[in-house]
């Protein structure tokens, strides 16, 4: 039985502090540059070494934890059976400025970073932070490119005034006066606020629409305070160096021989309000609409000109993949930066779920960064963070997007993708492009993609791939209390887009391609206790909550990237995540009845609700509008047929965008006032 446990790792070919990789590639082919992600590459080598590297036994991984400060329970080993990758460098004696290693392998620093070595556990500590409980009253600082710097207490020394007169009655009337100063600037500072935030919604603390937060400068302070955090770190903001303060979290369905639930150390959420307030986990906005005053707050630039410009060739993004034992993972990640006009904006974060010693790495270098010093994975890797964890902890695909959404730093833009995606030249100017011609904050981009044979052209990296995927088509599918909403890739129509200019309007959303705004990972996080659900379920449950959260989904214009369906001679065949449900059976009935009654289709007496407040519906909108505007009816469990009419031709997209905010903060649903079936005068229902 492989050992359970989740590890994340720094990514290949780093400096001496971090892992080292040589793949072993043929050194007689080109050099790869970072705009050549070419058939080649895309397709992968497959003469790489499978291997993964081994680490300490148990017992040494015990006695290390013991004596750190790793929460128990959370797994960082590597099995004893598990083989060193080949040509992974040893750990050295000395790995830089106030980094060693003593005879017991256990590696001390002066630096706040964490460092992986090996299968080595680093403990890192400040001597500035080691010397705070002996400087009484004073004050610890964070530099802008240092360590901790400690700053004395200032004392204060004034005249002699005491030595012929009280030093009471000599104080008294600069008190007086200080008081009386004090008194009038208050005065006038409430004043003035008092009529900015008459005169302006966006500055004011409540607004008249009750779809907005209740407490906008509440929110806000909280959102500057959490984001101060993270104030004096450069772009880009790697979950790697808080790895000291990772969460420790119930694995939703894995025990461990005890039959005590197994716990992973994981990056905690990128807005941590309850450590700020001490109040229990919340969302961003507490369920409300954002105003445009707190969203504008979301999203990092890669540069301080860029932000103090607020150029949009700067604003960043962050690509979120879940990998399960997908060897093209590493070829994602490759097309990611290759075909991005500009790289270092991008930020990628994987969950790669493998069978160590089988599959290959996410973090690894597809070819030897010694003689391809190019690749992504070589080039960034600063910008690529890979929490790895095993295979056999896999429970479908919410949980590892899950940790996804705890992984986000704050950019600007959100995409999600899954494993085997590949994209066309330019692709994130053009994404971004399409996203800002919505004039809709709450817009989300997604669709279903196509195959990338056939759509790419192999000499320019540009797609060829003029149909568009509009999601429509839903249907109730089984019977009893396995059935359930759907909507199958296969049965949504494919035509040239009806809508030009802009994205168009479709009421679902899909999991192969998300790009929104930041905020939309901070409201409308996964769900991590939904163990064994199918895809289907995953994209109907996201589409509902992000709907009553506010956020409309569009169909892009233009395709950016496409399935890669390429199985390379020698490659392992793909995998599902679901293969382990034998495991962990009965977990997704249990799965399924939170599913549904979070999103008001079942109305069940008992179910799981714990976390409920953090993943449930938003207060934007209600369920029922969803249902009711797109011929859904959610207690018979079924629908009306003809909705692809209405939706793909464009009738949607012209009804419902005329009733945008004027802010941009999403369609005013309280606008829209009709059932579906009786726009179009039918009520097609489908055979139980």
């Amino acid at each position: 039985m492989p050992d359970l446990g989740a590890k994340l790792r720094r990514t290949a070919a780093s400096n001496g502090s971090f892992y080292l990789s040589d793949s072993g590639g043929d050194s007689s082919d080109d050099e790869l540059g970072s705009g050549s992600v070419g058939s080649a590459l895309l397709l992968g080598g497959c003469d790489d070494d499978f291997s993964v590297a081994s680490g300490a036994s148990y017992s040494s991984f015990a006695s290390a934890r013991s004596a750190s400060s790793l929460p128990i329970g959370a797994d960082w080993r590597r099995g004893s059976d598990r083989r060193r990758r080949r040509n992974r460098a040893q750990p050295r004696e000395r790995l830089g400025s106030g980094c060693s290693i003593d005879g017991m392998g256990k590696v001390s620093a002066s630096s706040d970073d964490l460092i992986s070595l090996g299968s080595y556990r680093v403990e890192a500590s400040s001597s500035a932070s080691a010397r705070r409980s002996s400087m009484p009253h004073s004050k610890l600082k964070r530099g802008v490119n240092g360590p901790w710097i400690s700053v004395a207490s200032i004392r204060f020394v004034g005249f002699d005034v005491c030595a012929t007169i009280s030093c009471y009655t000599a104080l008294l009337p600069g008190f007086l006066l200080v008081a009386a100063f004090f008194g009038v600037a208050y005065v006038v500072i409430f004043s003035l606020t008092t009529m900015i935030g008459t005169a302006s919604p966006i500055t004011s603390t409540k607004f008249k629409d009750q779809d907005y937060v209740v407490d906008e400068r509440k929110i806000a302070y909280d959102l500057k305070k959490s984001i101060q955090l993270y104030k004096g770190r450069r772009w880009p903001i790697s979950v790697r160096e808080e790895e000291m303060n990772f969460e420790v979290i119930r694995h939703p369905a894995a025990v461990d021989r005890l039959g005590e639930a197994v716990r992973l150390a994981v990056p905690r959420f990128y807005l941590s309000f309850d450590e700020l307030s001490g109040d229990k986990k919340r969302l961003l906005g507490d369920g409300r609409l954002l105003t445009p005053r707190i969203a504008s707050m979301i999203g990092t630039h890669s540069t301080e000109e860029g932000r103090r410009n607020n150029d949009i060739k700067t604003r960043t993004i962050f690509v979120n993949i879940a990998s399960f034992r997908d060897w093209r993972c590493r070829v994602t990640v490759e097309s990611v930066f290759g075909r991005a006009k500009y790289p270092e904006r991008i930020r990628v974060g994987v969950v790669d779920q493998i069978d160590s010693g089988t599959d290959p790495s996410c973090d690894v270098a597809i070819r030897s960064c010694e003689g391809y010093p190019l690749q992504a994975l070589c080039k960034y890797h600063d910008h690529v963070d890979v929490y790895e964890m095993e295979s056999s902890l896999a429970v479908g695909p919410t949980f590892a997007r899950h940790i996804l959404s705890r992984m986000y730093r704050g950019e600007f833009y959100s995409l999600q993708i899954d494993a085997h995606t590949i994209f066309t030249q330019d692709w994130d100017v053009d994404i971004i492009n399409q996203f800002e011609e919505t004039n809709n904050d709450m817009a989300v981009l997604s669709t279903y993609l196509f195959d990338a044979e056939g759509s790419v052209q192999a000499s320019t990296g540009l797609s060829i791939q003029k149909k568009q995927v509009s999601q429509c088509n839903a249907y109730f599918k089984g019977s009893g209390r396995e059935r359930r909403l759907r909507h199958d890739v296969s049965d949504q129509p494919e035509s040239t887009p009806r809508i030009r200019g802009l994205p168009q309007l479709h009421p679902y959303w899909s999991s192969e391609f998300s790009f929104s705004r930041g905020h939309f990972i901070l409201t409308v996080p996964y769900d991590p206790h939904l163990p064994m659900i199918e895809r289907q379920d995953e994209e109907i449950s996201m589409a509902i909550r992000g709907f009553t959260h506010g956020y409309d989904f569009y169909a892009p214009e233009r395709n950016v990237c496409f399935h890669n369906t390429h199985e390379a001679e020698g490659a392992p065949k793909p995998k599902s995540s679901l293969e382990n449900s034998k495991a962990y059976q009965g977990k997704q009935e249990s799965a399924i009845s939170r599913l549904t009654n979070i999103i008001e289709m079942s109305l069940e007496d008992e179910w799981d609700d714990v976390e409920v407040e953090m993943y449930s519906l938003g207060k934007v909108r209600d369920a029922s509008q969803f249902y009711t505007c797109f011929g859904v009816h959610a207690r018979e469990k079924i629908t009306e047929r003809k909705l692809c009419d209405f939706v793909a031709k464009g009738a949607m997209h012209k009804t419902f965008l005329r009733h945008l905010r004027n802010d941009g903060m999403g369609i005013d649903y309280n606008q829209i006032h009709f059932r579906f079936h009786e726009l179009l005068r039918v009520h097609e229902l489908e055979n139980r």
